[in-house]
C-alpha cells in the first residue's frame, strides 16, 4: 500500500520497509513521504519525536499505528486491512476518519476512486 501511496506523490525511488529503520524518509514527490513501522519500539515507551512529521508538510503513513496510544495526533485517517476469509490473495481496506482533515481526506479518497472506477 506504502508503495501505491508513493507512487501517487509522484516519488519514484524503491519504497523498502521500515521495520530496522523505524522511520524512512522519502522527498522527492508532491509532499514528503515518511513511512514509519514502530511495531519493535512501541513497547518500549519510547519518546520517537514523532510530532515533528504528524505535524509537518508531509505525509506519514505507520506501521502498527495501533501500538502509538497517546502519540496520536488528533487529525487523521486510519485504513485497516483486513484479509479475505475465501480468497488469500485479497484484502480489504476500511478507512476510519479522526477530525475535519482526516474526514476530509477520506472523501478525497473516495471521490478519486469513484473517479477511477465509475
Amino acid at each position: 500500500m506504502t508503495k501505491g501511496i508513493a507512487l501517487g506523490l509522484g516519488i519514484d525511488q524503491m519504497i523498502k520497509s521500515p521495520t530496522y529503520t523505524i522511520i524512512r524518509e522519502y522527498g522527492q514527490g508532491r509532499l514528503p513521504l515518511y513511512h514509519m513501522d514502530i511495531y519493535r519500539v512501541a513497547a518500549s515507551g519510547a519518546d520517537l519525536g514523532l510530532d515533528e512529521y504528524f505535524e509537518g508538510d508531509g505525509l506519514s503513513v505507520v506501521e502498527w499505528g495501533n501500538l502509538l496510544e497517546e502519540a496520536v495526533p488528533e487529525d487523521y485517517l486510519e485504513l485497516i486491512l483486513e484479509k479475505s476469509d475465501t480468497d488469500l490473495d485479497k484484502r480489504y481496506v476500511k478507512f476510519r476518519a479522526y477530525g475535519s482533515q482526516g474526514a476530509d481526506f477520506e472523501k478525497r479518497i473516495r471521490n478519486g476512486w469513484e473517479e477511477i472506477n465509475g
